[in-house]
């Protein structure tokens, strides 16, 4: 199992609206190591720039959407027809201030987040030691 970072632009997609209606979405995959069971943890950025999601992986290369969440999509250019998604299943909500850019960055993260990746070990350390608030299904 590995563990991700992913960034969202609250300007193209409401996330933070759509794990208030669900509890699962699909989200576009643009790396293929991402397998089912993984964790990813959803980076909000500006104005939250913060990690507030904390999801699990349940299925990935889908080829269409299976959950319908338009209503959130505010500008899908990049997430529309995009070919490849990931079903995501929400575990923890966190506040935007428990996990901010800065905190990441004084974790031992380096550079933005602007793109997926792998959480690296001493992130993960941090990020383990953080509880949010469970989800219950």
């Amino acid at each position: 199992m590995e563990s991700w970072i992913i960034p969202c632009n609250p300007k193209y997609y409401d996330v933070l609206g759509a794990f208030d209606k669900f509890h699962k979405i699909n989200w576009k995959q643009s790396l293929k190591a991402i397998s089912p069971g993984d964790i990813v943890y959803v980076y909000v950025g500006k104005p939250y720039s913060a990690i507030m999601f904390k999801c699990r992986v349940n299925k990935v290369n889908l080829t269409a959407v299976e959950i319908d969440d338009h209503e959130f999509v505010i500008d899908g250019t990049n997430y529309l027809n995009y070919g490849n998604y990931m079903e995501l299943e929400l575990l923890e909500r966190f506040s935007k201030a428990q996990i901010t850019l800065s905190a990441l960055q004084d974790s031992g993260m380096e550079g933005n987040i602007q793109g997926p990746r792998r959480t690296d070990i001493s992130v993960q350390l941090f990020l383990d030691k953080i509880k949010g608030e469970p989800i219950s299904k």
